[in-house]
C-alpha cells in the first residue's frame, strides 16, 4: 500500500507511560531511509499536547501470513511547521488548504512487510516517559504496507475536545404594583367597639394580590383584631378586583392609624408563592393609611324607681373593659372640670343620683 492514507483515531484516557525500544536484534536491516514509513498527526491548537508517543508493531499482511515480530517506540515532539502550511502533499486532503493544524512527523525505517502505527497524544515529555493527554484522542493505522525501496507515508488525525458554546437569552418583563382603596364605615367608634374597614385592590399586571392591615400607632396596640379572607369580588378592566375587610377592636382612648398594604405575588424556583418585591429586591406594593379615633361616652345609664342603676352595656368586646364613669369622672386620671367633679363625686366615689337620670316617668 503506497502513497497517502488517511488513518481513523481511537480513543485514549491520561495515562503515564515509559518508552520501550524494541530488541536491537529485531531492529530494520536497513535505516538508510531507502525503506520506511513516514507518519504525520495532525491536531487542534488548544490542547495540553506536546507531542507524541509512537509505536510500530508488525503484522501480517495477510491471514497465515509468517511475519517477523518487531516492534519500536519513540516519543517526539510537536513540530514547528503548522500544516497544511502550502505543502502539496497536504494541499488536497485532509484539510483545507487554508487552514491551520499543529503536527508531530515521525519516520523509521523499516524493512518491507505490514505495521500497525499508534500515535498517543502527550502532555510531557520526559526522555522516554511521558504523560498521555487528556486532551485528545490515540491516531492508529491498520497494516499499513511498507514495500522494499519505498516510503509510505500516512496522515493520522488525532481528534481533541473542543470549547462549546453557550448563550444567554434574558427576558425582561415590566412590573407595576397594585392598588388599594380602604372603605370603612365609621371611623369614630368608643372603647371596645368593633370597627370593621375592608380593601379593595387590584394589580394593573393582572398579579393576584395580598393585603396587610397594619397598625401604626405607637402605645395603643388593638384589643383584637379579625382578618377575613380575600375574596374575588369583579374583574374590570383587563383585571380582577379582590377584597378583605378586617374587624378592629381598640380599648384605648387614643387615635389610631392603620395601614393597608396591598402586595403583588409570583412564584419563587420552588413554586412557593411569594411577594414579588421579596423576590426582585425592589419595592412592589401599593399603601393606604386610616384614621380610627376611639373616644369615651358616658354609660347609658339611669335611676329607677327602686333606686337601683339600670345599665346598657352597649356593643362591648367580650374582655374588653371600658372606663367606667365612676373611674372617668372621680379618679383624678382625666382632665374634667373640677366644678362638676366636686358636684357628682364623694372623694372617688360617684354620687350616681347626681349623674344618672330617673328611669322614665316619675
Amino acid at each position: 500500500m503506497l502513497g497517502k492514507t488517511l488513518i481513523p483515531l481511537l480513543l485514549a484516557g491520561c495515562s503515564t507511560g515509559i518508552l520501550g525500544s524494541g530488541d536491537p536484534a529485531t531492529q530494520p536491516a536497513a535505516q538508510s531511509g531507502e525503506t520506511g514509513a513516514k507518519m504525520t498527526v495532525s491536531l487542534g491548537t488548544d490542547t495540553d499536547v506536546v507531542g507524541f508517543h509512537f509505536e510500530v508493531e508488525s503484522k501480517a499482511c495477510h491471514p497465515g501470513d509468517h511475519y517477523a515480530d518487531f516492534w519500536y517506540a519513540e516519543n517526539v515532539e510537536l513540530d514547528d511547521t503548522v500544516f497544511p502550511g502550502r505543502i502539496e502533499f497536504l494541499e488536497d486532503a485532509p484539510f483545507d488548504g487554508d487552514s491551520a493544524h499543529l503536527g508531530a512527523d515521525f519516520f523509521v525505517a523499516l524493512d518491507p512487510g505490514c505495521y500497525t502505527v499508534t500515535a498517543t497524544p502527550v502532555s510531557a515529555i520526559h526522555g522516554d516517559e511521558f504523560t498521555a493527554s487528556c486532551d485528545c484522542s490515540t491516531a492508529t493505522s491498520d497494516k499499513l504496507e511498507v514495500e522494499g525501496g519505498y516510503t509510505t507515508e500516512v496522515t493520522l488525525i488525532s481528534q481533541c475536545e473542543g470549547d462549546l458554546v453557550g448563550a444567554i437569552d434574558a427576558l425582561v418583563m415590566t412590573n407595576t404594583p397594585p392598588t388599594v382603596v380602604p372603605d370603612i364605615e365609621n371611623k369614630f367608634n368608643n372603647q371596645c367597639e368593633t370597627v370593621e374597614i375592608c380593601a379593595t385592590g387590584w394589580d394593573p399586571d393582572d398579579d393576584p394580590i395580598e393585603f396587610d392591615f397594619t397598625n401604626l400607632t405607637k402605645g395603643h396596640d388593638f384589643f383584637d383584631i379579625d382578618v377575613g379572607d380575600i375574596e374575588l369580588v369583579g374583574y374590570e378592566s383587563g383585571h380582577r378586583l379582590w377584597q378583605q375587610c378586617a374587624e378592629i377592636v381598640t380599648e384605648d382612648i387614643a387615635d389610631y392609624t392603620v395601614e393597608i398594604t396591598a402586595y403583588d405575588l409570583a412564584y419563587d424556583e420552588d413554586g412557593n408563592e411569594v411577594r414579588i418585591e421579596d423576590l426582585i429586591g425592589e419595592d412592589s406594593h401599593g399603601w393606604f393609611q386610616v384614621p380610627i379615633h376611639t373616644g369615651w361616652t358616658m354609660s347609658d345609664s339611669c335611676i329607677m324607681m327602686d333606686g337601683s342603676v339600670c345599665t346598657d352595656e352597649g356593643d362591648v368586646y367580650e374582655g374588653c373593659t371600658v372606663i367606667s364613669d365612676e373611674e372617668m369622672y372621680c379618679s383624678g386620671k382625666y382632665d374634667i372640670d373640677p366644678a362638676i367633679v366636686a358636684l357628682i363625686c364623694d372623694g372617688t366615689d360617684l354620687i350616681e343620683d347626681e349623674l344618672y337620670p330617673t328611669c322614665g316617668p316619675k
